[in-house]
């Protein structure tokens, strides 16, 4: 069984001036498994390592990262964990290679910091672990991917940016896509 926690909350403000948000850090555990979802803005890094600590747990005892985009709000603490596996779609990781210019949202560094690591491609239907699985979401990004994560009775879906606001559903488009 997969127990789902949140160790950082993400949150969205907009105003007439613009929008920034900072994404979600989730842990996903499964017996002595742990895979977080999503790594959060530099910002956020001394609220990271808290909030790992308060589980017992240190940025090495983390075996996977899945990363749902490569945008700065979801990706620049993930050489953090330099001993698990880093999950992202390919068309994602090539973006970052060489992004569109003017591309404020992808974090310039991450291509860099992704190819000290052990990256590995996942894209839809995917399994990453036991009732662990990606599907591909693309509208916030061309390579945004969502943890599918089953709890049994219920499916629980990590969505990064696919749905940012209820008004996604109803539009059936993420409100920023870049």
């Amino acid at each position: 069984m997969v127990n789902v926690d949140v160790l950082t909350y993400g949150f969205a403000l907009a105003t007439d001036q613009g929008s920034v948000g900072y994404s979600t850090i989730s842990l996903l555990t499964l017996g002595n498994q742990h895979i977080v979802v999503d790594t959060g803005p530099a910002s956020r890094r001394g609220m990271l390592s808290k909030a790992l600590q308060s589980k017992n747990l240190a940025p090495d005892d983390i075996d996977t990262v899945i990363l749902t985009h490569l945008h700065w709000d979801h990706c620049q603490n993930t050489d953090l964990f330099r001993n698990a596996r880093v999950l992202v779609h390919p068309t994602e990781l090539d973006y970052a290679r060489n992004p569109r210019r003017g591309d404020h949202a992808v974090a310039w560094h991450v291509a860099d910091t992704l190819a000290k690591m052990k990256v590995e491609p996942v894209s839809e239907g995917d399994s990453v672990a036991e009732g662990v699985s990606i599907i591909e979401t693309p509208g916030h990004t061309i390579g945004h991917i969502s943890v599918v994560i089953n709890l049994g009775n219920e499916k629980v879906l990590l969505a990064g940016d696919a749905l940012p606001d209820s008004g996604t559903i109803k539009r059936r488009l993420p409100y920023n896509v870049f």
